[in-house]
């Protein structure tokens, strides 16, 4: 029950509806399938000559409603029956199979582009303290698993209805016949279960966690192939790779393995119980009944022993793919606070006077010490603003408390005396921000420019940012102009168009707040000193800069000295 519940609880609500319907149809389709052997029974007892009651009233039930039949063989008769009910039959299944598809498919889709919406939803700290290869992996690995253990489970529930309807039909023919087979087949099925139910619960953890070193391992040797070319390390990352890959693989093929064994023993099972009954029923019956029972069993087994063998490979398949819903379980309960404040924010009103830091505190949850300590400045409209200190000092700490992708362990900020933390989307809507590492889609510069925001796309406001980011002869002397690719990561252009068009981008927000994070770090001094002139040409615009070259930083109103998490010195400037 307790996996049911899961199931429930990962499923969304628009496809609790869609859930049931599928139940009704693998109903329908059961009926049908246990009609597609019963309608061989008048057949076979036709061609035996048996005389079995059942059919015999069979026969007087159809006459009376179609008198004319007794005109007709009665062999003739049942073969159309037979035809009739297998073209009815298959064009049911038929749109069974469209319809699971497709609700399968859009299951998939809509879960994973939920738990990407989630991610994205969650507070900039858990992006920190989690590593994107495995948030990757739950989205593209953990959804195919748990998609594999719920198609598993409605295929066991698909064949378990048709398998009740046989047994049914199969009681009412020879009830101690049928109870028999089902006692062993079921005690078997418990044995088998028994010796490989643990092994499958391994292997699907061992799964788990390699196919999420395989990503990682991507990830970082394409992330550092500059390093790994240059140190001669090709063949550690790959082997790497190809450990946990053979990791993965080893588990998978022993499942496969696992799941292949059973039919066998299904098989062999089978046979035996066959030989046995028959070897009875030759003593007890004539055989003409003998006859019409091994037609009716036969028909059965053919039928059944896969459906038996289905369910079982599915409770495997289930239980390898267990821990995918654990995780997706878990993933998707993840809470996301919706910010629903509602402040009167005009243009005329907006960030119009400071910003204020009172005694900012923040410490990393699981951590012993603070990266921030009781920072208290503020931050005037208009000022220019450099942010210096060593690596660790708590710049980057800083900027990200400023731009509210996290809240302060102690103190607070506030904007024109409004609490940020209540006021975080309105605030982060009017905030420009280029990162140290500037990240480009491989597409066009127009929608790395707009990040896909094609709806409110400005064609005028693009041309501006490229004339104030020094871009503008660039792109004119591109073929495709805006429209040409610029590869992955921008690997088709140079360092300094790269932050341009990252300055660019943070512009193109028509932001009251631009913040700059280490602009001229990966710059040559060519492309470094148009850089600064570009940045000291920026009006209008409040602005904030965390660098190590104080030399950006000399027409900058106030420059503020970090050092273990704490301000050690504020210098005003006169410009």
């Amino acid at each position: 029950m307790k996996i049911f519940r899961l199931i429930i609880n990962i499923i969304p609500k628009e496809f609790k509806n869609k859930s049931k319907y599928l139940l009704f149809l693998f109903f329908l389709g059961s009926i049908f399938e246990v009609l597609s052997i019963g309608v061989f029974l008048p057949l076979l007892t036709e061609l035996t000559s048996s005389n079995i009651e059942v059919i015999q009233k069979f026969k007087l039930f159809i006459l009376n409603f179609f008198p004319n039949l007794k005109l007709f063989n009665w062999i003739y008769i049942f073969l159309t029956l037979i035809a009739v009910v297998f073209l009815i039959k298959n064009l049911i299944l038929s749109y069974i199979v469209y319809y699971q598809n497709k609700y399968i498919q859009d299951l998939t889709v809509n879960l994973s582009s939920k738990l990407l919406e989630i991610y994205l939803k969650q507070k900039f700290v858990f992006h920190k303290m989690n590593n994107s290869s495995k948030l990757i992996r739950n989205i593209n690995v953990e959804i195919a698993g748990f998609i594999a253990f719920f198609t598993n489970i409605l295929k066991s529930i698909s064949e378990l209805i048709f398998l009740s309807g046989i047994i049914i039909f199969l009681i009412l023919f020879n009830p101690l016949i049928t109870i028999t087979v089902i006692f062993l087949f079921t005690f078997l099925s418990y044995i088998i279960n028994l010796y490989t139910k643990r092994t499958l619960d391994k292997l699907g953890s061992i799964r788990l966690k390699f196919s999420d070193t395989a990503i990682k391992n991507l990830q970082q040797s394409f992330g550092a192939i500059k390093e790994i070319k240059i140190g001669n390390l090709e063949n550690k990352f790959t082997s790497i790779y190809k450990f946990a890959c053979l990791k993965t693989a080893s588990a998978i093929s022993l499942y496969s393995t696992l799941q292949q064994i059973p039919r066998l023993i299904f098989e062999t099972f089978i046979v035996f119980i066959a030989c046995f009954i028959l070897s009875i029923t030759f003593k007890e019956f004539d055989n003409s009944y003998v006859l019409t029972l091994v037609g009716i069993y036969t028909l059965t087994a053919v039928k059944t022993s896969p459906a038996v063998v289905k369910i079982y490979l599915s409770i495997q398949q289930a239980i390898f793919y267990l821990p995918a819903v654990n995780v997706l379980n878990k993933e998707m309960n993840l809470k996301f606070k919706k910010n629903n404040a509602k402040y009167d924010f005009s243009e005329k009103n907006y960030f119009d006077k400071k910003i204020i830091l009172k005694n900012v505190s923040f410490q990393y949850s699981g951590t012993k010490y603070s990266s921030l300590k009781k920072v208290s400045f503020e931050i005037k409209k208009g000022e220019k603003i450099g942010i210096i200190g060593e690596s660790g000092s708590g710049k980057s700490t800083l900027v990200d408390l400023i731009m509210g992708l996290i809240d302060p362990s102690g103190g607070k900020i506030e904007v024109d005396h409004f609490n940020l933390q209540k006021i975080k989307n309105f605030w982060q809507s009017k905030i420009g921000y280029v990162p140290q590492n500037i990240y480009l889609m491989d597409d066009t510069i127009q929608k790395n420019l707009i990040l896909y925001n094609e709806k409110n796309f400005d064609k005028r406001n693009v041309l501006e940012v490229l004339k104030r980011s020094n871009l503008e002869k660039t792109i004119k002397n591109l073929s495709k102009g805006l429209k040409t690719v610029i590869g992955e990561r921008g690997s088709r252009l140079s360092a300094g168009q790269r932050q341009r068009i990252g300055i660019a981008r943070a512009l193109y927000r028509n932001p009251k707040l631009l913040i700059l994070d280490e602009p001229t770090s990966s710059l040559d001094k060519n492309n470094e000193k148009l850089i600064i002139d570009e940045i000291h040409k920026i009006k209008d615009i409040t602005l904030i800069v965390v660098t190590h070259n104080e030399k950006i930083l000399s027409k900058f109103d106030k420059i503020i000295s970090l050092k273990d998490g704490k301000i050690k010195k504020i210098r005003i400037q006169k410009r």
